[in-house]
C-alpha cells in the first residue's frame, strides 16, 4: 500500500484499503448515531434533570471514546504491521516465539 496524492492533499492508505477521508467518515457517522441517540432518549424521556442529562452524554461520551480508540489503535497496528518486515533466520525462514527462558542470565565471575 502507501500513500498517493489526491486534489493536493496527501491521503494515507492502509492495508485494509481505507483512506483518510473514509475513515473520518466512518467516525463522523458513528459520533452522529451517538447524538441521534441522545435527542432520541431526551424526547422520549418525560421527566430530565440535569443529572440524567449528565450520565447519559457521559456514557455517550465514554462509548465514543472507546470507539475511536480503538480505530486508531487498529489504524497504527496496520501501519506498524507493514513497516515492520517479518523477522527471518539466515534461511530466510520466518522465526517464531520458542517460549520464556528458564535458565537464568549468566553474570561476569566475581574477582
Amino acid at each position: 500500500m502507501g500513500a498517493f496524492a489526491e486534489s493536493g492533499n496527501l491521503v494515507q492508505t492502509v492495508r485494509m484499503g481505507k483512506t483518510k477521508a473514509e475513515m473520518r467518515e466512518e467516525l463522523l457517522r458513528a459520533v452522529e448515531a451517538e447524538i441521534d441517540q441522545l435527542l432520541n432518549w431526551e424526547d422520549n424521556t418525560a421527566e430530565v434533570t440535569i443529572t440524567d442529562i449528565e450520565d447519559q452524554v457521559l456514557a455517550a461520551r465514554q462509548r465514543i471514546s472507546a470507539h475511536i480508540t480503538g480505530v486508531l489503535v487498529q489504524r497504527r497496528a496496520e501501519r506498524a504491521d507493514l513497516a515492520r518486515p517479518s523477522p527471518t533466520n539466515a534461511d530466510g525462514k520466518r522465526l517464531h516465539y520458542k517460549g520464556k527462558k528458564t535458565e537464568p542470565a549468566r553474570h561476569a565471575p566475581e574477582w
